[in-house]
């Protein structure tokens, strides 16, 4: 009896406005005069948040300084491709600046977005793994090697690393303690994970250039490395030194053996622009 209830019982929902879909609905009519005080009255409320956001705009500084593009006078001028000019120029603010300044470098042209180029590189060498020689050649391709040396990190963006140095100095009439150049935590945090020494990289804090390497226990043919701006000395080791061509030694003034791969500006650099006209955080 009660099978043949079930059976016969309906599925049909309540007849309720919700459930029937029966609810009480408005239709605006917009007419030519409502649609006009309707968008007078959007207008009107943005006047305020426009004029404060052009005030703002207008308030940041900025300052563009070219010193390589050909025809310049700057001694910096490029006016060959690989032309591996050494240069030195300084330029000053035109005006005072208050707060924090941000100092960028732009290329123009430079496409970091080709399909060769971005692909050019090895995400398991750059998080410090060992890879095969045969395996890399799959990745890094054209630039695998250098002097006969398997590149760490190897390809084409690593190869073509942003190499200009950026300082401030104050007036003489300014105490260079007012101001400095942080160029640290440049870089997204998302991309810190993605840069790793080698696994067997060491590095130990000496106080004096006399310490030995089996003072620091580290291997017999480790080296040493004194930072000039912190006066800090280290003795440091890379596997494969003999057979490796590491990034240190590819951009000996601007990486340093300690921080390799995990340089602020390297990062930087490795992360490839979408546009052939970029800019890129300096500090």
């Amino acid at each position: 009896m009660n099978n043949k209830e079930e059976s016969t019982k309906s599925k049909k929902p309540s007849n309720d406005p919700f459930l029937q879909q029966k609810l009480q609905q408005w239709h605006p009519i917009i007419t030519p005069t409502k649609a006009c005080i309707i968008f007078l009255a959007i207008g009107a409320a943005f006047v305020p948040t426009g004029t404060s956001l052009l005030k703002t705009s207008n308030n940041i500084y900025e300052d563009r300084v070219l010193y390589d593009y050909k025809g310049s006078d700057s001694p910096c001028a490029v006016t060959s491709q690989n032309e591996g000019k050494s240069c030195q120029i300084e330029f000053e603010l035109d005006q005072d600046v208050h707060g924090d300044l941000y100092v960028y470098y732009e290329l123009n042209n430079y496409y970091q977005n080709h399909r060769i180029y971005v692909a050019s590189r090895s995400a398991a060498q750059l998080q410090g793994d060992s890879v095969a020689e045969s395996v890399l050649s799959t990745y890094c391709n054209p630039k695998l090697k250098e002097d006969g040396l398997i590149l760490n990190p190897c390809g084409l963006i690593a190869y073509s690393y942003f190499t200009d140095i950026i300082s401030l100095s104050s007036s003489d009439s300014s105490p260079s303690n007012l101001f400095s150049l942080d160029e640290g935590d440049i870089a997204w945090a998302s991309d810190k994970d993605q840069f790793v020494q080698p696994s067997d990289f060491k590095y130990v804090k000496i106080d004096s250039t006399s310490v030995t390497c089996s003072d620091s226990n580290l291997p017999s043919n480790c080296k040493q490395y004194c930072d000039t701006s912190t006066s800090q000395c280290y003795n440091y080791f890379y596997p494969n030194d003999d057979t490796i061509k590491y990034l240190y030694e590819s951009y000996p003034d601007q990486i340093s053996p300690i921080d390799g791969v995990t340089d602020e500006h390297f990062r930087v650099w490795m992360r490839t622009a979408a546009l052939p006209n970029f800019r890129k955080l300096y500090g």
